[in-house]
């Protein structure tokens, strides 16, 4: 009696033995995804450090010195290379996943579960290495702000004054110069009218306030740049292009009155997402 037969790929097999390149494509595939091999790779990757050495952050302030030893490598973790073995496993079983029955519906269904409290379990993980550094690094931000505050405040007022001081005196130098001129040109018009050709008013200047464009020192130098803005004047004059629409207000009236309220140019409609609960 004739031994049944399969067809793969690399071609027709008896299924008792089962295909043998089938069998060692997976033998080797497995191999390279193990934990072992997993871990391997990840650590390739990883900035070497001297064995021993724990990394350490270390505070001087006010003249004493602490050290904290910090968790920096999640490699070394060995649930770390077995929730990586899932991951790659999960994603390649949903790349290949067709839902067309009810059955499939509820292994989808598992799966979103089984997804959602691995993620847990990795977020978990995840913060017992990143909640004390960052526990220390706002330390260390709290401390220099100490510094940096009062001298970010004494920035920001002596440039508000130095700024008001050089305007002013730019606006002082430009009305001076604005004066003199009309002065000129006052005074060639009454000159060009008599037909004397000469000047019969007052043409001397007035002074003109110093105003230079850069202040220079020792320390360094300082002058004002072009920093334009805009502000809006009549909102009925400002073209269609240039009005953007309240997108926060919009969204709260769609989910709060889905499509109860009606708004001129707009559409309200529904766009489902999956909820997964135990």
């Amino acid at each position: 009696m004739a031994e049944a037969k399969g067809h793969c790929k690399h071609g027709e097999f008896l299924l008792r033995e089962g295909c043998a390149q089938c069998i060692a494509e997976k033998r080797a595939e497995a191999e390279v995804n193990s934990p072992k091999n997993i871990k391997k790779r990840i650590k390739a990757v990883q900035p070497k450090e001297e064995v021993g050495e724990p990394i350490r952050i270390t505070s001087s302030l006010l003249e004493e010195s602490a050290t904290a030893i910090i968790k920096v490598d999640p490699a070394i973790m060995p649930s770390f290379a077995k929730h990586l073995e899932s991951a790659q496993r999960i994603v390649k079983i949903a790349a290949s996943r067709e839902i067309i029955t009810e059955e499939d519906a509820k292994a989808a269904n598992d799966d979103l579960t089984v997804m959602g409290e691995l993620r847990k379990a990795v977020e978990v993980e995840r913060k017992s290495f990143t909640v004390p550094l960052n526990d220390h690094l706002n330390a260390i931000n709290g401390a220099y702000k100490l510094i940096t505050g009062p001298l970010q405040e004494a920035d920001q007022i002596t440039r508000r004054l130095l700024t008001a001081y050089k305007v002013e005196q730019q606006r002082k130098a430009a009305a001076a110069e604005k004066l003199n001129q009309d002065a000129i040109d006052l005074a060639r018009r009454q000159a060009e009218a008599s037909g004397t050709g000469e000047f019969t008013v007052d043409t001397k200047p007035v002074p003109v306030p110093f105003a230079p464009k850069l202040t220079r020192t020792d320390q360094g130098k300082s002058g004002l740049v072009d920093h334009w803005k805009f502000r809006i004047v009549d909102l009925e004059k400002l073209p269609r292009e240039y009005m953007v629409p309240d997108e926060a207000m919009l969204n709260s009236i769609a989910q709060k009155q889905h499509d109860k309220k009606q708004v001129p140019g707009v559409e309200f409609y529904n766009e489902p997402s999956l909820r997964v609960t135990r």
